[in-house]
């Protein structure tokens, strides 16, 4: 995905724009004499609309008054119609670019940030200096625009408008590691992105489209070039689903493997590779002893087809348990799963207590934990009183996969309520 021209998005923060006047000027000095000419005085005035802003609203990170900036026309070559500058000053660097047309029509796009200090900003001036903080990186507001045009190309009469100005939120968990969630709402309507923080290239975007009033609930993913899968009513999505898998001779069956979910209760479904690369790891995982046994899986299962069982899990990606060098967890954001909360068996002092069965026909089985990393409580008394309860659960948080508890997964707890 690429480009940084929205055109089917009109982004707001909470709190509205903020229309800033008045202020102390940003010095200027051009890199050399060329730059004094070619930087237009709406670049500086840009520049100047943001820096009140930030002084306004993060007074002790913004830049500090009075810096000398120094201007750069920065386009990348080839490029017409949009012209983009790089203002520096004293470790900052922003970023201003914009299209080349009307005056009162332009809409300025702002990066700023310094890594000394930690912070980074970016957002929208109008032609008249109305600045508009944007939360959201550009890659998320790319995933948000191609979910919400295949929406209108294949749900025109009930998906979200075009045109539509949507409110962001950071919805991210608080102290919540390894993922980030974003929230836009417009009206009635309410589309979450969540996705996890990963090498660009394989990033997949969770996008959750709905809205109460009219009933409609959309789930789907997009992948590093913008291209949506629809998920939901396709099938169960599986996270980080635990097990092992079991080869079939010909002569047996007319499938050639399955998987058995752990414990081994909770059932046997068919498996796929969603690609080469991966069937090759499922091919592999066939009958093997431990170590390297078990695995975690994540995909999708749609039952009523042709395979094991009549179901089949269609594995996007897949981690083996064993002795090769640890990579570190694997981590998924819990967003207000329900289940509920049972002791384990045998239970002895020193070993894990306890587990999360997720809501559902298979009650799949994770680790739970109520101490989340950077949380301002511990849940772990709450989660204790609700063992063997039977009660139903709303948790969120972050599940990691690849870790010492049940079924080699644990779901850090940041937040917990009793479901209605």
């Amino acid at each position: 995905m690429n480009g940084k021209r929205f055109a089917q998005l009109v982004l707001l923060v909470a709190l509205g724009g903020v229309v800033m006047g008045g202020c102390i000027s940003p010095t200027r000095e051009p890199s050399d004499e060329s730059d004094e000419v070619e930087t237009p005085d709406a670049v500086w005035d840009t520049l100047q609309a943001v820096l009140d802003s930030l002084a306004a609203n993060y007074a002790d990170d913004a830049p500090a008054v009075g810096l000398t900036w120094v201007a750069e026309l920065v386009t990348e070559e080839g490029i017409v119609g949009y012209s983009e500058y790089e203002l520096t000053a004293d470790g900052w660097v922003a970023r201003i670019g914009y299209p080349i047309v009307a005056p009162s029509a332009v809409v300025y796009q702002v990066e700023i940030g310094s890594r000394d200090a930690g912070f980074s900003w970016q957002g929208e001036v109008d032609a008249q200096g109305q600045v508009t903080e944007r939360l959201a990186p550009d890659v998320v507001l790319e995933a948000l625009e191609a979910a919400l045009a295949y929406l209108q190309g294949n749900y025109s009469d009930d998906a979200p408008e075009a045109g539509l100005a949507w409110i962001e939120e950071l919805a991210t968990p608080e102290g919540l590691v390894g993922a980030s969630t974003f929230r836009f709402l417009s009206g009635e309507w309410i589309v979450t992105v969540s996705y996890p923080i990963v090498a660009p290239e394989n990033v997949i975007y969770t996008v959750v489209v709905e809205n109460d009033s009219t009933g409609f609930d959309w789930e789907g993913t997009v992948d590093p070039a913008g291209q949506v899968t629809e998920t939901s009513g396709a099938g169960i999505e599986a996270i980080g689903w635990y097990g092992y898998v079991v080869g079939l001779a010909a002569a047996e069956s007319q499938f050639d493997d399955y998987l058995v979910l752990s414990p081994e209760s909770v059932g046997q479904v068919g498996i796929e590779g969603a690609d080469a690369d991966v069937q090759a790891q499922i091919v592999a995982l066939r009958d093997v002893e431990e170590p390297g046994k078990y695995a975690h899986f994540w995909g999708t299962l749609t039952c009523d087809v042709l395979d094991y069982g009549g179901c089949q899990l269609l594995v996007a990606k897949l981690r083996v348990d064993g002795p090769a060098p640890d990579p570190g967890p694997d981590l998924d954001v819990v967003d207000g799963w329900e289940g509920t909360i049972e002791s384990v068996e045998g239970w002895e002092p020193g070993l894990y207590e306890d587990y999360f069965v997720l809501a559902g026909d298979l009650g799949i089985r994770y680790g739970i934990d109520g101490m989340f990393a950077g949380a301002t409580e511990d849940l772990n008394d709450e989660i204790e009183a609700l063992r063997d309860s039977g009660t139903t659960v709303r948790i969120w948080g972050q599940l990691r996969s690849g870790v010492p508890d049940y079924n080699a997964s644990q779901i850090a707890v940041e937040r917990m309520e009793v479901a209605e």
